[in-house]
């Protein structure tokens, strides 16, 4: 089983996933997966925040498994991985009806 599977059958609910290998725009995430280790020529969280910079990660290699989130909830709105790839999450709300 991958991270993603791993991540997928934890959270137990709706979840839609990608593989993230170049340049994402128009988009929005909930959480990115690291694949493949790799470095972030572009990370950006809603309203325009620059997560290379809040979180961190201007400059870095990430190592595979590691979960980047933004800060306080923020989604992600653009992600350029460079070197590897990454798994993007987005989180779907899910109805629970109640047969009676």
């Amino acid at each position: 089983m991958n991270i993603g599977q791993q991540l997928d059958a934890l959270l137990g609910r709706g979840v839609v996933m990608e593989c993230v290998t170049g340049a994402v725009t128009g988009k929005t995430y909930d959480a990115l997966i690291v694949n493949a280790s790799c470095s972030f020529t572009t990370l950006t969280g809603e309203g325009g925040t620059n997560l290379l910079t809040t979180l961190g990660l201007s400059g870095v290699t990430v190592m595979t498994g590691m979960i980047i989130c933004g800060n306080g909830g923020q989604r992600i709105t653009a992600v350029t991985p460079s070197g590897g790839n990454v798994f993007a999450y987005t989180f779907q709300s899910v109805s629970i009806v109640s047969a009676v």
